[in-house]
């Protein structure tokens, strides 16, 4: 953590293991909006879309100022957004 944050600024261990939670718990809270999106567009369509998301959610974060910048690139853009499409889809349904 000391590498990519300085000490005092950021929190601390609790601080940043809530980034791993918030984004499974809002990738596995979001499950029926996902079936909802590949019943209407399908599950190659919402999984493509879902990618991409996820995939510049990830690379936003690595700018990340803080770790509040880290909920909701990682936690919300990622788990909500990115997963949400591309995860669920692409694992229960297709």
């Amino acid at each position: 953590m000391s590498a990519f944050f300085p000490p005092g600024g950021s929190g601390g261990r609790g601080a940043v293991s809530l980034i791993p939670s918030i984004l499974v718990g809002v990738t596995l809270c979001v499950g029926p909006v996902a079936s909802a999106l590949t019943n209407r567009y399908g599950c190659r369509a919402v999984t493509i879309a879902g990618a991409g998301v996820a995939a510049a959610g990830l690379a936003i974060s690595a700018a990340a100022p803080s770790v509040v910048f880290l909920y909701l690139s990682i936690g919300l853009g990622t788990g909500e957004l990115g997963t949400l499409n591309g995860l669920c889809p692409s694992s229960f349904t297709c």
